[in-house]
């Protein structure tokens, strides 16, 4: 994997694009965070979601 190919797939995605890339609702990826199946960023008071963890998490679940 290039650097360039690393840190695109290490973009951060809000709570509502996460929610959209699993096709479920916001409150589903809150309790999925709690229960620790995705870990959650905190940036200024806003919750990020890196998209290569996702990804692996949808191997995962």
């Amino acid at each position: 994997m290039t650097n360039q190919s690393k840190c695109d797939s290490d973009k951060l995605l809000t709570r509502k694009e996460v929610s959209e890339f699993f096709k479920v609702d916001i409150s589903t990826v809150h309790n999925w965070t709690k229960k620790g199946k995705l870990k959650a960023y905190g940036i200024a008071n806003r919750v990020y979601y890196k998209e290569s963890e996702l990804k692996r998490a949808l191997t995962e679940i």
